[in-house]
């Protein structure tokens, strides 16, 4: 696999009818998936799923006008033992790139973030000045 999209998460609305989302990113396991649902000023995180093809699918649709995002939480460690001298298969490499990979797009998002809203906070000073 290779990770080739920056996309770390996804955000629906519900309709009360569909009971399938699309993942558009790429995860190693499903317990790497978190699902938040925000209605009626309430969040709480779904966990009545399975996956499918590529699709998140729910036990019961997300209620009208839910707001649902997906996203990939992965564990910030690195459980390969390397060995001096060992045989290294192609495929545990490529998969723990794509992990640390995964991990450094988790971990930029937040910076991102402040960074974003600082810019916003002083341009906003900027602009308002008479």
């Amino acid at each position: 696999m290779t990770v080739n999209t920056t996309t770390n998460k996804v955000a629906y609305i519900g309709n009360g009818v569909a009971a399938s989302f699309a993942i558009p990113f790429p995860f190693l396991e499903k317990e790497h998936l978190k699902v938040h649902q925000l209605l009626n000023d309430v969040q709480t995180e779904r966990r009545d799923w399975t996956i499918s093809g590529g699709n998140m699918v729910f036990a019961t649709a997300p209620a009208n006008e839910a707001q649902i995002v997906i996203m990939r939480e992965v564990p910030l460690t690195q459980e390969t033992d390397y060995r001096e001298n060992e045989v290294l298969p192609a495929e545990t490499l490529e998969r723990n790139f794509d992990k640390l990979t995964m991990q450094v797009q988790q971990l930029k998002e937040p910076f991102l973030s402040v960074i974003l809203a600082g810019l916003i906070f002083r341009c906003s000073g900027f602009f308002s000045k008479s």
